[in-house]
């Protein structure tokens, strides 16, 4: 049965790219369809790219030219035989199992339980490359205190502080995991810049993943453990009662613009906010086209296993960002 698990945990892997593997960017080739990475769809692109009936400058959005022409750009993942090193994992990330069986995967938990557990199997690499990083997650450890701010397990806020003076405000951080896993405590070594340099205090929010909830849970999340925060220690906020940075990482990232995005649409149409003002935000390596990042997906032949095709659905272009911000700016208008 281990032997099984471990067989089922590394294709799952480079179905998610849990694993980086190395691709040399000159063997780009054209999508040919007779290769392998091709998906039956049950619907087209149009059907995916359709959404509700809002207003006429809204509808643009779907078949503007820059969005045309982001998918257009998208360059297709080089042939599995592009580098040699690589041919053994790219056939089992190119292997076609049944959309059910992924859609299954993912449906139950067990693709976020996979990616989970793999990062924890990575850590001996990570720890042979930088060997005092197990002595500064341990220091990290102790400074940690635990923050809940809803009933699910996984909504908390892991904050860490800086025990030998006071701090200089805080940096909330939200982790990466496309949408359906990730933990507080795999980011828990990024704090130490802002920890170190700037004096600052970290709070790195958990969030509920997919399946446990969706992408407008996920905004849901970040916004309530923001509100706690500023509740329970109004001491770390700024002089006028803002927070320092808001930083998102890779899904994170598009999930804290997106609660921004709200909180500029309700400060803009109400004339006031209820949200906490944050000084700067911080987006690392994000996504925030989601339609065009799902046809990316599909060329590598990770969108039926991906938790962000059902996470950001079903009509994906409406979590996109720069959607989000037309209907902002028609709403305006039409006020």
């Amino acid at each position: 049965t281990p032997y099984w698990i471990f067989l089922l945990s590394i294709w799952v892997a480079f179905r998610t790219n849990a694993f980086t593997v190395r691709t040399r960017s000159s063997h780009h080739v054209s999508f040919r369809s007779s290769t392998k990475y091709e998906r039956n769809e049950e619907a087209s692109s149009d059907s995916i790219m359709r959404h509700r009936n809002v207003s006429d400058s809204t509808q643009k959005v779907s078949s503007s030219p820059s969005l045309t022409a982001s998918r257009k750009s998208l360059q297709p993942p080089p042939l599995f035989t592009s580098d040699p090193n690589d041919d053994i994992f790219r056939k089992i990330r190119r292997s076609h199992w049944p959309d059910s069986v992924e859609h299954w995967l993912t449906a139950n938990g067990i693709t976020r339980f996979l990616s989970d557990t793999l990062v924890v199997l990575g850590m001996p690499a990570v720890l042979k490359e930088y060997p005092g990083a197990l002595d500064s997650f341990i220091d990290l450890t102790r400074k940690t205190t635990k923050i809940s701010y809803g009933t699910h397990h996984s909504q908390f806020i892991d904050l860490i502080e800086n025990t030998s003076s006071s701090s200089d405000g805080v940096v909330v951080f939200v982790h990466g995991g496309a949408w359906g896993s990730g933990l507080p405590w795999m980011y828990r070594l990024c704090t130490l810049p802002f920890l170190e340099q700037q004096n600052k205090t970290v709070a790195v929010i958990g969030y509920r993943t997919y399946p446990d909830t969706d992408l407008s849970g996920q905004i849901s999340d970040v916004s309530m453990a923001i509100g706690k925060l500023a509740d329970q220690r109004p001491d770390l906020l700024s002089n006028d009662g803002s927070i320092s940075a808001l930083v998102g990482h890779s899904s994170g990232a598009h999930i804290s613009l997106l609660h921004l995005l709200d909180a500029a649409k309700e400060e803009i149409m109400q004339s006031s906010t209820t949200y906490i003002p944050i000084q700067q935000f911080v987006a690392l390596s994000g996504i925030y086209d989601i339609a065009a990042h799902y046809e990316h997906e599909k060329g590598r032949g990770v969108d039926q296993i991906s938790p962000m095709r059902v996470a950001c659905g079903p009509v994906l272009n409406e979590a996109s960002a720069a959607y989000r911000l037309e209907c902002i700016y028609a709403d305006t208008k039409s006020a």
